[in-house]
C-alpha cells in the first residue's frame, strides 16, 4: 500500500454528491490520504473534484484552467 497517495496534492470539491458524500467526508478522505482539502481554489490548488452538473454551470474556475479536474460519478 502507498504512503500518503495524496501528497502533494492540494484538491477542491464543487458540488453536491449526495449518499454521504459530503465536504466533511471529502476533507477527511482526503486528509487520510496526505493530501490538502480546501473548499475554494486558489493557485496552490491541484486537483478539483466536481459534480458534472457543477462543472455544466460554469462555475468560476474558469482561471483554474490548469488543474485536473475530476467528476465522481456513482
Amino acid at each position: 500500500m502507498v504512503k500518503d497517495p495524496l501528497k502533494d496534492l492540494v484538491i477542491a470539491v464543487s458540488g453536491d454528491f449526495g449518499d454521504g458524500k459530503t465536504t466533511e467526508n471529502f476533507k477527511r478522505w482526503i486528509g487520510m490520504g496526505g493530501g490538502k482539502f480546501v473548499s475554494t481554489p486558489t493557485e496552490e490548488t491541484t486537483h478539483l473534484i466536481c459534480t458534472e452538473s457543477d462543472w455544466k454551470k460554469k462555475t468560476p474556475y474558469g482561471k483554474y484552467l490548469s488543474l485536473k479536474i475530476f467528476t465522481l460519478q456513482c
